[in-house]
């Protein structure tokens, strides 16, 4: 799951920059970073977004909380 979460933010990153993953793999590269490197980074905050957003599902779930179109 954090690994998935990672990658997602990843994947985010190179569309805000309006590239693809293997582009800014070859970014990190000239900065000397590897994209490991970069999610050993991100590890904290990814796991505490993973955890936020764990806690919301199971709360919905065990509340029965709907959305609805209004």
């Amino acid at each position: 799951m954090l690994k998935a979460e990672m990658d997602a933010s990843y994947q985010q990153l190179a569309q805000q920059y309006r590239s693809t993953v293997e582009a800014l793999d070859k970014v990190l590269e000239q900065d000397g970073k590897t994209r490991e490197q970069i999610y050993e980074e991100w590890k904290p905050s990814a796991t505490e977004a993973l955890k936020k957003r764990l806690i919301i599902t199971r709360l919905t779930e065990e509340r029965k909380i709907e959305v609805s179109d209004d």
